[in-house]
């Protein structure tokens, strides 16, 4: 199958996901595109509690920032069901919509990510932005009005940002725009809070 001029059952992986990250980059130029939800993709593998104290924390964010986030969960094989917590988060957070993604198997944190990529690339025209943020809180989502500052003053980039020591997790992050994936340092994208739109 070809997709735009190239041939997609060669492609490799890392390729096809940079490809995704250009084209997501390259919605956020458009007018209009403030309006529009944020994407989150987080990985969940049986912790439940945690995510719902993480999207709690992203709900307060959305109010106080005025914006809306569609919340793209990828459920990594969990054997604990998070059923009752997602119906929780559903009639709770009314700034959060929940799209769901459950893995048979549990395939791992970066394969997850990959896999909810690949739904927020599905819905990309639907997103102001997407980020990847950490289901057990390692993330602050208090830092997401910062990764929309950065990413809009840096338009053709994909923003990576390094996490601080715990000591300083609350503290502003530290950003990098790149160009391109693959520009990115090797500890950054090992730990990496990033932000493509």
């Amino acid at each position: 199958m070809m997709r735009d001029g190239v041939d997609a059952s060669t492609e490799l992986p890392r390729d096809r996901l940079a490809r995704a990250a250009r084209e997501l980059a390259g919605l956020r130029a458009a007018p209009g595109r403030e309006a529009l939800p944020i994407g989150i993709v987080v990985p969940v593998y049986n912790d439940w509690e945690a995510f719902r104290h993480l999207v709690q924390a992203i709900e307060a964010v959305c109010e106080a920032q005025n914006l809306t986030a569609e919340v793209i969960v990828v459920d990594d094989g969990s054997w604990q069901s998070g059923d009752e917590t997602l119906r929780t988060i559903g009639d709770t957070a009314p700034r959060i919509h929940l799209r769901c993604a459950t893995l048979v198997t549990n395939l791992g944190h970066q394969r997850a990510i990959a896999v909810g990529l690949t739904v927020a690339h599905a819905h990309a025209a639907s997103y102001r932005a997407v980020i990847v943020m950490d289901g057990d809180g390692e993330d602050r989502p208090e830092h997401i009005p910062y990764l929309l500052e950065t990413s809009a003053a840096h338009p053709d980039a994909i923003v990576c940002v390094r996490r601080a020591a715990a000591s300083r997790a609350r503290a502003s992050p530290s950003a990098t725009a790149c160009s391109r994936p693959s520009s990115c340092s090797a500890p950054a994208r090992r730990s990496i809070s990033g932000i493509t739109a």
